[in-house]
């Protein structure tokens, strides 16, 4: 009896061992049959990562060419302005020169650092003017309950023409589109000054 149990396991573990040999030897020879297909598509996924590789390649060098700057006024007086610039490109750049435009022959010239402004790439900064005379491209704000009522003057359309070198590049321009007051304004000071001038006048005709 114990001989037959062994002869029973000794048959049962050849039959088990048989399918194991079997079970592996599927994917052989599934790999085997099929190893031009398993190779093309093999080579067909190397040359995608290439290809895929190559074009981020070529994409990067695109956007290390290109260049932009963008940018919005964010506070505008008669004598000041301040705007936000962001160079968009790829490469550094600087702001040499500033002015606002209204309409065709209406020109102001914004002050700014002489040494102008370096901005590299991927970078946003603000440009604060120095005192300049702004009175007739001033930014327009719309009024808010109980605010002065030349607040509610008619508009023009403007822009902040801002003029910017790149290395190797010969000078660009780049224009931000704001609506000013349709007429000229002036600051606390200009008013004073002309007040004093008329008061001057006034004593010099009596």
């Amino acid at each position: 009896m114990l001989g037959k149990k062994l002869i029973t396991l000794g048959l049962t573990g050849v039959g088990k061992l048989r399918g194991s040999s079997y079970l592996i030897r599927l994917p052989a020879r599934f790999i085997l049959r099929h190893k031009v297909l398993i190779t093309v598509l093999s080579e067909s996924l190397a040359a995608i990562g290439i290809i895929a590789a190559g074009a981020s390649f070529t994409y990067d060098s695109y956007q290390a060419r290109q260049i932009s700057l963008t940018g919005a006024v964010i506070y505008s007086t008669p004598s000041h302005i301040s705007l936000l610039v962001s160079n968009d490109g790829g490469k550094d750049l600087v702001i040499k020169r500033v002015s606002l435009r209204s309409g065709l022959d209406i020109k102001s010239t914004v002050e700014i650092d002489p040494k102008g402004l370096l901005v590299a790439k991927g970078e946003s900064k603000i440009l604060w003017s120095n005192k300049s005379k702004l009175n007739s491209t001033v930014q327009y704000q719309a009024p808010e309950d109980g605010e002065e009522p030349f607040a509610r003057a008619p508009t023009s359309p403007c822009q902040a023409l801002i003029e910017y070198v790149v290395a190797g590049h010969a000078p660009r321009t780049a224009a931000i589109d704001f609506v000013c007051h349709a007429a000229t304004l002036w600051d606390r000071e200009d008013l004073e000054r002309v007040e004093n001038m008329l008061i001057r006048n006034n004593k010099g005709t009596n």
